[in-house]
C-alpha cells in the first residue's frame, strides 16, 4: 500500500523544491564572468511563457496514471488507485494556477494586492470542485485528498525561503516573501486539516469556501468602495462585510448544490431552506471578520464549520 503513495507524492512535491533566486543566479553568472553578467535576454510572450513553465509538470503526471494503471488490481482503477490519480492532477493544477497568477504579476498585468486575493478566493474553490470525483468508498480518501494542501504547504515554505521564482511576493502585502510564511501558509494549513478530518462533508465545504470565497472578496470589495468603516480604528468596512456575505453565500450555495448534483447526495433539508441556512451562516462568518478577532484565517474557517455542520451535517 506504501508504493502508490510514493509514487503520489513524488511528482507532486518534486516540482515544489527550493529554487534559487534570480539574485543568487545573477551573482553565479557576474562570478563565472570575471565581474560582468550577460545582457538580459527578452522576456518572452505571457502564454508562451506560462506553457513554458507548466508543461514540465504534466509528465509525472502522465507517468503516474500510466503507473497506476498498470498497477491497479481487477476491476481496474480501483477507488484508491482513482483517488490517487486525481490527487496527483489536483497537485499539478494547483501549481499552474499558482504560476499563471505568478507569471500576470510579474509581468505588471495585475498588482500584488490583486494576485494575493485571486490565489486566496479561487485556490480553495478549484480544489472543492474535484471533490465529488474522488470514491468515498476508499477508505484512505481523505489522507490521499489531503496530499494536495501538504503539497503546496511545502511549495509555500520554499516560496517563503525565496524559491519559486516570485511566488511570495505575488502572495505577499508588503512584498516581503517571508510573509508568505503567515496567512497564506495558515490558509493552506487549514484546507489540509479540513480535507483530512471532514473531507468530503457539508461542513468542510461550507467552512472552507466562507473562508475562501468570503474573505478574499471582503478584501477586493472593501479596497475598491470600501468607503464607511465600521470604527474609526478599523480597516473593516460596511462594504468589504457585504461583499463577504455576498460572495461566500453565492459560492457556498453553488458548490453546495454542485457537489450534491453530482455525487446524486441530497442534503436532508431543500433547497429553498439551504439557500435560508447558507445566508445565515454567511452573515454571521461575515459578523465574525468584521470583529477582528483573532486571526480570519482561523476564526472564518473555524465558525463556518461549526455552523455548516450544525445547521447542514457533519455527512452527505
Amino acid at each position: 500500500m506504501l508504493i502508490p503513495y510514493i509514487l503520489l507524492l513524488l511528482p507532486s512535491v518534486l516540482p515544489f523544491a527550493p529554487q534559487s533566486t534570480t539574485a543568487t543566479r545573477t551573482a553565479l553568472l557576474s562570478t563565472r564572468g570575471g565581474g560582468s553578467s550577460p545582457p538580459p535576454s527578452p522576456k518572452p510572450p505571457l502564454p508562451l511563457l506560462i506553457l513554458k513553465k507548466s508543461l514540465p509538470l504534466v509528465l509525472p503526471l502522465a507517468l503516474l496514471t500510466l503507473t497506476l494503471l498498470v498497477a491497479s488490481p481487477t476491476p481496474l482503477l480501483a477507488p484508491y488507485y482513482t483517488n490517487c490519480a486525481l490527487s496527483v492532477f489536483c497537485a499539478v493544477l494547483a501549481t499552474v494556477w499558482l504560476k499563471l497568477v505568478t507569471a500576470l504579476y510579474k509581468n505588471g498585468v495585475v498588482p500584488a494586492s490583486l494576485s494575493r486575493k485571486l490565489i486566496h478566493t479561487l485556490s480553495i474553490p478549484l480544489f472543492l470542485l474535484t471533490w465529488p470525483f474522488f470514491s468515498t468508498s476508499d477508505p484512505y480518501a481523505p489522507y490521499v485528498a489531503a496530499t494536495v494542501p501538504v503539497a503546496n504547504m511545502w511549495k509555500i515554505v520554499s516560496a517563503g525561503q525565496g524559491g519559486e521564482d516570485g511566488l511570495g511576493k505575488a502572495v505577499s502585502r508588503s512584498g516581503d516573501e517571508k510573509e508568505i510564511l503567515n496567512g497564506p501558509l495558515i490558509y493552506t494549513f487549514i484546507l489540509f486539516l479540513s480535507t483530512l478530518f471532514l473531507f468530503p462533508s457539508p461542513a468542510s465545504i461550507v467552512g472552507l469556501t466562507q473562508m475562501a470565497a468570503g474573505d478574499g472578496m471582503a478584501d477586493i470589495i472593501g479596497r475598491r468602495w470600501g468607503k464607511t468603516k465600521w470604527r474609526k480604528t478599523s480597516q473593516k468596512s460596511v462594504q468589504g462585510t457585504l461583499g463577504f456575505v455576498a460572495s461566500a453565500f453565492v459560492a457556498t450555495f453553488a458548490l453546495l448544490v454542485y457537489y450534491s448534483t453530482v455525487t446524486s447526495q441530497p442534503l436532508d433539508v431543500g433547497v429553498g431552506e439551504m439557500a435560508v441556512r447558507v445566508a445565515g451562516i454567511s452573515l454571521a462568518c461575515g459578523l465574525v471578520e468584521t470583529a477582528e478577532v483573532g486571526d480570519d484565517n482561523f476564526t472564518v474557517p473555524i465558525a463556518g464549520t461549526v455552523l455548516g455542520g450544525y445547521l447542514l451535517g457533519w455527512t452527505w
